[in-house]
């Protein structure tokens, strides 16, 4: 079978989508021909990856603020593309804008998966702005053949359903069971100069609706000195240099590590003994997933589906986020406990390839329709 998948971001950028997409691209990849069509980066170096192919666009921006670029050029591959399903991955961004203000046109198989719907949750001016995006969404809606929910009772799908937008399937994300093999891992403390006995964990790019300066202030709150904190990332932009400046007046307990290979990510939480989570707009977030794969219990706001997972602690305001990582810390049997069961519930619901069979099973059934 043939399949696309549309997609703001795409390897080798390193974000959350981009990583959900690559799992999925590459587990399809294995029985079908997959195609990727994507933005347009100037390091990407080839057009094929992993047995999938990579088509890039050079467009920015979603319908609410308006599309810039070649947006002929993917219209006019949507239209043309001869095959038999085509996923759009997240709304609110050019790929999946463009496909559903065409879809009437896109005569094989539609999937969405909807990612949320970020422009519901924000301030006034956030809502306004979308005010017009929204209001025409559910015609679009109706033209897909299935919805894939990350989670069950999320904005999204509560949105759908009370605009008359029923069924829907919940497939969520997961964790790549071969990179979780502990025994691969480096020696993430001495690598990069870790000496305290404990260490606490995020990972997620510098964007203000990740809420570092909220891990930062908690940080510095906590009774415990003996601990460092490590914010992983990708990139060196967005609040970086406010997070840099907390680094730097920390006495070397706050490190910031940036573009690392993916197997020190997988060692950092490996390493870790809790895993913080902060941030403002999730739906499913892939690094809460990674941490109880590894076993490391997270403390987090309530974010997206994060409260209905087993393995963490739910947290309002950063005083209770530093009262409740001195508790973890001085409870070593607590905190084993808790990244037990996380960890149990995650190789046991959320790998890729379970999720990978949800979606082949999914693709074989409206293809049959």
């Amino acid at each position: 079978m043939k399949i696309l998948i549309t997609c703001e971001t795409y390897y080798p950028f390193v974000g959350g989508v981009s990583l959900a997409c690559q799992y999925i691209a590459e587990g399809l990849a294995a029985k079908h021909s997959i195609e990727v069509a994507t933005g347009y980066l100037p390091y990407r170096t080839a057009s094929q990856h992993k047995n999938v192919v990579i088509r890039e666009f050079n467009i920015k921006g979603c319908l609410s603020i308006g599309i810039h670029g070649e947006k002929s050029k993917y219209i006019d591959f949507l239209r043309t593309w001869d095959g038999d399903v085509m996923l759009n991955y997240a709304a609110q961004c050019w790929p999946t804008d463009l496909a559903m203000t065409n879809i009437v046109d896109l005569k094989y198989k539609k999937i969405l998966i909807p990612c949320g719907y970020s422009g519901l949750i924000g301030g006034l001016k956030m809502r306004i702005a979308h005010w017009f995006y929204f209001l025409r969404l559910p015609k679009y809606l109706k033209h897909y053949d299935e919805l894939v929910y990350l989670s069950s009772d999320y904005i999204d799908s509560r949105y759908n359903k009370r605009r008359g937008i029923m069924g829907g399937v919940v497939i969520g994300n997961g964790i790549n069971i071969n990179e979780f093999n502990e025994s691969a891992s480096v020696a993430f403390r001495k690598k990069y100069g870790i000496n305290t006995p404990y260490l606490l964990l995020t990972v997620s790019n510098h964007q203000i609706v990740k809420r570092h300066e909220f891990i930062i202030d908690a940080f510095s709150k906590m009774k415990n000195k003996e601990s460092t904190l490590v914010i992983l990332s990708s990139r060196a932009e967005g609040c970086f240099k406010k997070c840099k400046s907390s680094s730097e007046i920390s006495n070397g307990r706050i490190i910031l590590i940036t573009n690392i290979p993916r197997r020190d990510v997988i060692s950092a939480y490996f390493s870790a003994d809790i895993f913080l989570f902060a941030s403002k707009i999730e739906c499913f977030p892939l690094t809460i997933i990674e941490s109880l794969g590894a076993g490391v219990p997270f403390i987090s706001t309530p974010c997206g589906n994060v409260p209905d997972l087993p393995g963490g602690i739910i947290i309002g305001s950063s005083e209770e986020m530093a009262r409740t990582a001195d508790k973890l810390l001085e409870e070593r049997d607590y905190r084993c406990k808790l990244g037990e069961e996380g960890k149990r519930f995650c190789h046991e619901h959320f790998t890729w390839d379970h999720i990978i069979e949800q979606y082949e099973d999914l693709i074989e059934r409206i293809c049959k329709d």
